[in-house]
């Protein structure tokens, strides 16, 4: 495979910046993640998934039918109330009991918070639809969450017991769902 003299150019920028970065991150002094919040009665594995809706007016991707590309209208979005979205999908499995839906008090951001049980493992998932504008404040979050300086705490009836669990960064797996958003910012 012959490779272009232009791209050979490209590699070597990449490949300095890269480095000029590792040297920078080396000497920068990090704040040292903060201390989860106390856990009570954790069941299994948790999972919190971070969905950043499909907006046609403030994301680079290429325009979706208006209805479904509505990044305020969780119900009717693509990644979210669409059948193959995030909601319909975990709403419809005969896997998964829903436990709660709904807002997340101060996080205006956060359209709509559905929690579920999984029957068999009890394993707990979380699913925020994240305002399509606010896409790259839902990155943010799920770096924060992913390197361990973010958590938040969520309370909840498991069957007859009360539980208090650690998302964010207390959560086993983290995922992201939306229009990559690292290609723009």
């Amino acid at each position: 495979m012959k490779v272009s003299r232009v791209f050979q150019c490209q590699l070597l920028i990449l490949c300095a910046l890269l480095c000029s970065a590792c040297s920078k991150a080396q000497t920068e002094k990090l704040d040292p993640n903060p201390e989860p919040p106390a856990e009570v009665n954790r069941p299994a594995k948790l999972i919190h998934v971070y969905v950043a809706l499909c907006d046609n007016d403030s994301q680079g991707i290429a325009p979706v039918p208006e209805r479904i590309g509505n990044g305020d209208d969780p119900s009717n979005n693509l990644y979210w109330g669409c059948s193959d979205g995030a909601r319909a999908i975990f709403s419809k499995s005969a896997t998964w009991q829903r436990l709660s839906t709904g807002k997340v008090e101060g996080q205006a951001e956060i359209l709509e918070r559905l929690v579920f049980q999984n029957k068999s493992n009890q394993a707990v998932l979380v699913i925020d639809a994240w305002r399509g504008s606010e896409i790259e404040t839902c990155m943010d979050a799920y770096r924060k969450a992913m390197s361990g300086q973010e958590y938040e705490s969520l309370a909840l009836k498991l069957g007859n017991t009360d539980a208090k669990l650690n998302l964010r960064g207390g959560a086993d797996l983290l995922v992201f769902i939306g229009h990559n958003g690292l290609m723009e910012f």
